[in-house]
């Protein structure tokens, strides 16, 4: 045989033995097997848009599971809820246009604590954002974001939501 057909049928075999290894060693898929599970989480405020909020006030977040298991004591991929606040803003016009591409890292008023869930819970998750006393009256805008693995790549939901401070 040539030397190159030689390595050739090498490469072949150890490529072989090695997907062998991998399926022999592969988890078990179906009741009682140690897999994770995906979820995916959205944030909604109740009457958002409709109350005018004021300086000192918690905007309580509601998050919802979604997909996978969503009940029991499950192992999940690690996801991160996250809620930024940033303004003011004049308009609506100059509050869309400073978060076009997400929240507006220059204006960021408040944060919720970073909610970090790696198995599902039974109850629902909630974030809290506490307007500043100091907030001036205004259009603000509200960012969600929830990722897998503490990143936006992957498995990501945000979402924008408009509040007015007077």
């Amino acid at each position: 045989m040539r030397p190159s057909r030689v390595l050739l049928m090498a490469a072949a075999c150890a490529l072989a033995g090695m997907f062998a290894v991998g399926c022999a060693n592969a988890s078990p898929i179906g009741p009682g097997a140690n897999m994770e599970y995906v979820l995916e989480y959205s944030c909604c405020v109740t009457d958002a848009g409709t109350t005018v909020w004021h300086p000192g006030q918690r905007v309580p977040l509601d998050w919802m599971a979604s997909g996978g298991q969503t009940t029991g004591d499950k192992m999940v991929a690690q996801v991160s809820l996250t809620a930024v606040l940033s303004g003011p803003y004049r308009t609506l016009g100059d509050l869309n246009d400073a978060n076009k591409s997400g929240p507006d890292q220059s204006h960021i008023v408040a944060t919720a604590p970073v909610i970090k869930l790696s198995s599902v819970s039974v109850s629902a998750p909630v974030s809290v954002v506490t307007i500043p006393p100091s907030a001036a009256p205004g259009y603000y805008s509200l960012w969600t974001s929830a990722a897998a693995g503490g990143t936006v790549a992957g498995m990501a939901e945000s979402a924008d939501t408009i509040i007015t401070i007077g």
